[in-house]
């Protein structure tokens, strides 16, 4: 679970088969990771993103996952603010 403090961030979720989705993250929300997801968090805004985190203490993570396949998506800078896109490293393989 995540409580967002201050900023405005975004989180990317991916199940294992790589979909994925992108979620803006504001103060005063909950958002919640469900088992067996990757996720990543990033600022996209201007201040400081700050947030809280609380997960169960057996909680098994699989970073040898990602660090072999890469993400499904990614998050660029644009002039816009921000551009999620395909990731061109990422397999499933």
């Amino acid at each position: 679970i995540y409580v967002v403090t201050s900023g405005k961030g975004g989180m990317l979720l991916s199940d294992r088969s790589g979909n994925c989705q992108f979620i803006e993250m504001v103060p005063g929300n909950l958002y919640y990771v469900p088992g067996n997801f990757a996720h990543r968090t990033l600022n996209i805004g201007s201040e400081e993103f700050a947030f809280l985190c609380i997960w169960p203490p057996d909680i098994i993570h699989d970073y040898e996952s990602i660090a072999k396949n890469g993400f499904p998506k990614l998050i660029m800078s644009s002039q816009t603010g921000y551009t999620v896109m395909d990731n061109p490293r990422f397999s499933l393989a």
